[in-house]
Order: C-alpha cells, then structure tokens, then sequence
C-alpha cells in the first residue's frame, strides 16, 4: 500500500522549498516543477494544496506575516498612538525583516518583476489602519497635523526595506558602516525628531 504523507509536514515542505528559490530566484524564474524537484514531491501534489503558483507565493507571504500583523494589531489598538508607538512599530518592522530575510529578498524581487501590486505590499490593512491612528493623534496634537499620515509610514517602511535591499553593500563598501541597531536608532530618531536640534 501507498504510504500516506502527513499533509501538514508536506505544506511545510512545499513552502520551505519555494520560498527558498523565489528568494533566490525571483518569481518568474522559479517553476513549479523546479519547486516541486528540489521538495522531492510531485507538481500535482503542489497544485492540490496550493493551486498556482501565484498561490503559493501569496502562501509564503502570509504564513511570515501572520506573526508580525498581530503584534503591529495589538500595538495599534492601543487607545492613543504616540512617539513611541511610531518607535515600536520602526523597531518591530526591522526585526521582523531582519528574522525573515528570505521573505525581504522575495518582496525585492516583486517589485524589481513588478508583480502584481498585491504581492509587493507587505500589509496594506495595517498601513490603513496606521494612517487612521495618525490621523488621530494629528487631531490631538501628538503629531504634527502638517505631515501626510501615509508619508509617515511610507518613509520607516521603506527605509527599513532598503536597509535590506543594499545596507550591507553599502556598508562594506564604506569599510564597515552602520551597525543594523545604530541604523534602527537613528532611522528611529530622524523620523521622531527629524534632523535638526532640539
């Protein structure tokens, strides 16, 4: 008799594999059969619990981010965001891309293929949400109401994303540069506080 696989184990499987060489790889030059060699495992098996391949990488994506959007949900339910939610969530975003490298160099890769917008965006529900909190506190006078909500945002997240893209090349082209923490900081500061002395 055939032996039955566990289906659990195989998912595992399939996404450490695929993520591995979309990672390495990019999208478009990742095949289902290529994915499906490496595993071990059939391209039908992979159909059966993942459908296309567009499925399997938005599988990929989700699983890594599951973690990450209960900690910036539970953060941005608090009643008032402040400084120092904005600091938690700059800190959070890079140790969470720090955790997952895979997943940064796979978003790298879906912008530099231009996927489908979907698929470069890490959590558009969250940005949503955190322009709405900004918003908030711009009315209460925590921050200041002149600044686009979204631009805040936009400016931690991707700064965080190039520090991932190229930081390190830069570093070492530099002889050594920044340490990730003293970046983090900085970048931390820089958006709080801006440039010029207090």
């Amino acid at each position: 008799m055939p032996q039955r696989r566990d289906k659990k184990a195989t998912q595992n499987e399939i996404l450490e594999t695929a993520e591995e060489l979309f990672s390495r790889r990019g999208f478009a030059a990742t095949s289902l059969a290529e994915i499906a060699r490496q595993a071990g495992l059939t391209k039908s098996l992979i159909h059966h619990h993942f459908g296309t391949k567009e499925q399997l990488w938005r599988a990929i994506k989700d699983r890594r981010l599951e973690e990450y959007r209960a900690h910036q949900l539970e953060m941005l339910q608090e009643p008032t965001l402040d400084e120092t939610t904005l600091a938690r969530s700059i800190e959070g975003y890079f140790s969470f891309l720090r955790g997952h490298p895979r997943l940064s160099r796979m978003l790298s890769w879906a912008i530099l293929e231009r996927l489908d917008q979907e698929e470069q965006i890490l959590a558009v529900d969250l940005i949503e949400l955190g322009v709405e909190k900004i918003r908030e506190a711009q009315s209460r006078g925590i921050i200041r109401p002149d600044l686009n909500p979204l631009h805040i945002i936009l400016m931690f997240l991707l700064a965080v994303d190039n520090w991932f893209i190229s930081g390190e090349t830069v570093s070492a082209q530099l002889g050594g540069g920044p340490e990730p923490e003293a970046f983090v900081r900085d970048l931390t500061e820089i958006v709080l506080f801006g440039v010029v002395p207090r």
